[in-house]
């Protein structure tokens, strides 16, 4: 579904933000996995694994490992241990297991969407099943179409994770400094508030109501300020 151009644009752009590229790779299989739910009507657990070098993708649906039926609090997310072993015999109680496939039930008329499938459209997948049957769903079904719809929500989830670890790197840079002097330059102002240059990247403000009234500065201008809150 993908290539090793993925891996590549994503190093590159961890470079350029200057943020954890394991982080990046994170919040794309985060956002792949969202985008998947979305696209195969479940509401199955889902995860998302990318090869940090080939880019190559896998889709599977997670399924937590309970004792027995009176511990299953979500049906669409556990499993008893019974059921668990046919899949994977080593299995233990707190595990999880890796599926290939989603589960839906085969039905007339479908209530939900979620959980269930038409007769015709499941015999589509599994000539043999029935009314009241469950039929599994391969996650490599129409995967060229997944890729598309994936891309675009990928796209959109990654640049807030993103802009989520710019805000945090610069909180971790600055919040041990409270109460420090910091240099810096009069970047610009906005509405009688100066906008200062920290370093390049990162930008603090002086309200206008904390400025000194006997020194007046100009953009360019360097200055030296405390730093009072993060």
């Amino acid at each position: 579904m993908f290539d090793e151009n993925l891996s590549k644009n994503i190093k590159a752009l961890a470079y350029e933000k200057s943020i954890d590229v394991e982080r990046v790779f994170k919040a794309l299989e985060d956002a792949l996995a969202t985008a998947a739910r979305k696209y195969y009507k479940t509401r199955e657990p889902m995860e998302t694994v990318i090869d940090r070098t080939s880019g190559s993708m896998q889709m599977f649906v997670i399924k937590e490992v309970v004792e027995d039926e009176n511990q299953i609090e979500d049906p669409q997310a556990q499993w008893t241990l019974d059921q668990a072993k046919k899949i994977e015999p080593e299995v233990e109680v707190g595990g999880k297991i890796r599926l290939s496939y989603i589960t839906k039930e085969v039905v007339d008329v479908v209530r939900d969407p979620n959980t269930q499938i038409r007769t015709y459209e499941a015999q589509k997948i599994d000539s043999e099943v029935e009314q009241g049957d469950e039929v599994h769903i391969p996650l490599t079904k129409q995967a060229d179409e997944f890729g598309r719809i994936a891309a675009q929500s990928a796209k959109q989830v990654l640049y807030q994770k993103v802009r989520e670890a710019e805000r945090e790197k610069v909180y971790n840079e600055f919040a041990g400094k409270v109460g420090e002097l910091e240099n810096g330059y009069v970047k610009r102002f906005e509405r009688g508030d100066m906008i200062v240059d920290l370093n390049g990247k990162t930008e603090g403000i002086i309200p206008r109501s904390q400025q000194s009234r006997a020194e007046r500065y100009s953009q360019g201008d360097r200055i030296k300020a405390v730093i009072i809150d993060v």
